[in-house]
């Protein structure tokens, strides 16, 4: 009994041992998980962290691609500027061409778009080119062609026949026609004048330090006498291989035509400026010797669409003293 007593006695306190070490490892367990537990938050932190970088990144990235798009918009605005640039130089020069076509339609002699070349100088450099072929053309046709322009200077004290424009304020303009540059279109300004063409029309369109353009029964550039007559740029002598004419010089008075070849009938014009683009394309067959004041006072008016003046400029009439010239009816288009 007594050994069976020991066994028992040795038996439970072995079993209290075991016991002991399960406790034991059941805590150290908790541990580990509450370790987890660390593990997860130190996790989450480094999420956290990876999470505000690609904030960062991003936001960096948004930053870079708002400055890559500030430039490329800069750029963009800069090539917009440049091309709406072109695009606004484009609109004038079409303007000035389509200013050019309606007053050419209109009998206008090209004169709006050669107002832009004498007022605007945006067209210089054309006339000076256009006056270099010109002379180009001449010097290829004959290296001993002379051209001998007629001085106004160097005519006025001739004998010749004077034509007055008296204004409806008594005003007056004197103007000493040359036939031997345009003896039909002079014949043709006489024979109108002496028929009292002119009486009462007006000056219908005025381009200050260009011209003064009238003789239009109409009053709008589209009025004639019912035929055209052919263009006299100037003369031809055969014996001396000159070629005399009359430069467009302040004061000269020239016919106004359409852009076609033969086209003048009535209208005239008076050179307000220089205007020597003109030589060689409209007839010019005299010039002012007194009242050049009255053609500048004239050009001071103000004016409207097509160069009209807001007021008419009425020509009360137009006299001529042939001073001995004989004119004939001059040969006309019909």
């Amino acid at each position: 009994m007594k050994k069976v007593r020991v066994i028992a006695f040795v038996l439970i306190i072995m079993m209290s041992l075991i016991g002991c070490n399960q406790q034991n490892n059941s805590n150290s367990g908790l541990d580990v998980s509450q370790g987890s537990g660390s593990n997860i938050e130190n996790t989450t932190a480094v999420s956290n962290n990876t999470i505000d970088i690609e904030e960062n990144a991003t936001s960096d990235s948004l930053n870079d691609t708002t400055e890559n798009n500030a430039s490329e918009s800069a750029t963009t605005e800069n090539n917009t500027t440049e091309n709406n640039t072109t695009e606004n130089n484009t609109t004038e020069n079409n303007t000035t061409e389509n200013n050019t076509t309606e007053n050419n339609d209109e009998y206008s002699d090209n004169t709006s778009s050669n107002e832009s070349t004498n007022n605007e100088g945006s067209s210089d450099e054309n006339t000076d080119d256009e006056n270099t072929n010109n002379d180009s053309a001449t010097e290829e046709t004959s290296d001993e062609l002379v051209q001998m322009p007629l001085l106004p200077e160097d005519l006025k004290n001739d004998i010749r026949p004077v034509v007055t424009i008296t204004m409806t304020d008594n005003q007056e303009i004197k103007i000493m026609l040359v036939p031997e540059i345009a003896p039909n279109t002079v014949n043709n300004f006489i024979s109108l004048i002496e028929s009292g063409y002119y009486d009462g029309l007006t000056f219908h369109r005025i381009i200050k330090n260009f011209m003064i353009q009238g003789g239009d029964p109409l009053g709008t550039g589209a009025g004639g006498p019912g035929y055209t007559i052919k263009d006299e740029f100037y003369v031809y002598d055969k014996e001396k291989n000159t070629v005399i004419f009359l430069p467009h010089y302040r004061g000269v008075v020239s016919m106004a035509k359409k852009m076609s070849p033969d086209t003048a009938g009535s209208q005239f014009f008076i050179v307000h400026q220089d205007a020597h683009h003109l030589n060689g394309q409209y007839a010019a067959f005299g010039f002012v010797v007194e009242g050049m004041e009255v053609v500048d006072a004239l050009s001071e008016v103000k004016t409207g669409a097509n160069d009209k003046p807001l007021e008419d400029v009425l020509i009360k009439n137009i006299t001529v003293e042939l001073n001995g010239y004989n004119y004939s009816a001059p040969q006309i288009i019909q």
